[in-house]
């Protein structure tokens, strides 16, 4: 009997013995450390573009409501104001990777601009007021074309500034739609008001001869020296913008220099914030433009200084 029961022993103790190896053996076999094929740095060059989708789509869909609203009467622009700022909400929640943050300022600091243009636009009675929209529209523009040369650098395509002329559109695209709105503004309010702002107080020096006259003959003469031959100032809106007696936002309107429209510039401030310019078809009469709103093909400080 015990002849019998030794053999089994050995074979249990075996078998035993092999399960234990097996154990041990499946013990010391530890799964490989995970290293991720797959790129998951959102500004790699293989992600950054669809990266880059995400923040340019609430662009996209600002773009297309911001076209709305510039076709639209004055009195009807408000209805889309609140779609608007939900967009402007929802870019500025939006989580962008650290290398789309420069992409992400300029393209809310554009998104504000235009709302409150817009806002701005509503709510004006007089022509100053639209001179007023045409300096925020350029500086609405001036953000949006920031705003696409940084999303061409991130795509790896250079995008050279258009020079002082000819404006380039596609730039501007999304920006021009802002620019409709002043006509409408100055059909509905401006004829009347201008008529009566520029004609009375025109009959009122022509009351005092002696005023009006040295007043002109004091910015007219005290150009000692003259501006270069090939210096013009360009009106880039898609409508005109107003010329001034002087370089005074309160003094009469002498013309209008009209939309995509140039003429010769001849002298500045002292501050360089006002540019005096050939009112077109006026016989030589001189008058004065903001800075801002005009573009200038010579450097601003070759202009003389109109004291």
């Amino acid at each position: 009997m015990l002849k019998k029961i030794l053999p089994l022993i050995f074979i249990l103790t075996a078998l035993l013995s092999a399960c234990g190896s097996q154990s041990a053996a499946t013990e010391t076999v530890t799964a490989p450390a995970f290293t991720p094929t797959a790129d998951t740095d959102p500004c790699s060059e293989a992600n950054l573009p669809e990266e880059m989708k995400k923040v340019h789509a609430f662009t996209r869909e600002f773009d297309d409501y911001a076209k709305l609203a510039s076709n639209v009467p004055q009195n009807e622009i408000l209805q889309f104001i609140p779609e608007m700022q939900r967009i402007l909400r929802a870019a500025e929640d939006y989580s962008a990777p650290a290398c789309l943050t420069q992409l992400k300022e300029l393209q809310i600091s554009n998104m504000n601009a235009v709302i409150n243009t817009l806002i701005f636009f509503i709510n004006i009675k007089d022509q100053a007021g639209m001179e007023q929209v045409n300096f925020n529209i350029l500086q609405a523009r001036e953000l949006r074309v920031k705003y696409d040369i940084e999303h061409a650098r991130l795509l790896g395509v250079t995008i050279t500034p258009a020079p002082t002329f000819p404006p380039t559109p596609d730039p501007n695209a999304t920006a021009t739609p802002t620019m409709t709105l002043t006509p409408t503004a100055t059909k509905t309010a401006t004829p009347t008001k201008t008529a009566t702002a520029t004609f009375t107080p025109t009959a009122t020096k022509t009351a005092t001869p002696t005023a009006t006259s040295t007043a002109t003959a004091t910015f007219t003469a005290t150009i000692t020296s003259t501006a270069p031959a090939n210096a013009t100032a360009l009106n880039p809106a898609s409508t005109g913008i107003n010329l001034r007696l002087l370089p005074d936002m309160n003094t009469p309107v002498g013309g209008m220099l009209g939309a995509q429209a140039s003429t010769h510039a001849v002298g500045r401030t002292a501050d360089n914030q006002w540019v005096q310019v050939e009112i077109p078809n006026k016989g030589g009469l001189l008058g004065w433009v903001y800075t801002s709103l005009v573009q200038i093909s010579v450097p601003i400080e070759s202009l003389p200084v109109v004291k």
